[in-house]
């Protein structure tokens, strides 16, 4: 499981560093004004895809996860709430 520190470190590394998103070429991995971010020596060719690709999802997932665990937490309040009310009944 990630912990919200994990995602603080991922988040922290998202913000610093540079702006995307990113293209894969034959070259590497290049930003949107065309500057070299990493070269990709791959026999593979989609893993510069996939770490292009990350550029942006990284950020994403972020927020998608922080978001549900705020969703769970939020029902979580609701049901407790819902069964001290009931037992008081």
């Amino acid at each position: 499981m990630m912990t919200e520190e994990d995602l603080d470190k991922l988040e922290q590394l998202s913000t610093v560093a540079t702006p995307g998103p990113w293209v894969a070429d034959m070259a590497g991995i290049r930003a949107p004004n065309h500057d070299s971010v990493a070269d990709a020596w791959s026999d593979n060719p989609h893993d510069a895809a996939f770490i292009a690709a990350s550029r942006e999802a990284i950020p994403a997932l972020i927020a998608e996860v922080r978001r549900l665990r705020a969703e769970i937490e939020e029902r979580d309040r609701r049901e407790y709430d819902a069964a001290i009310e009931w037992r008081m009944r």
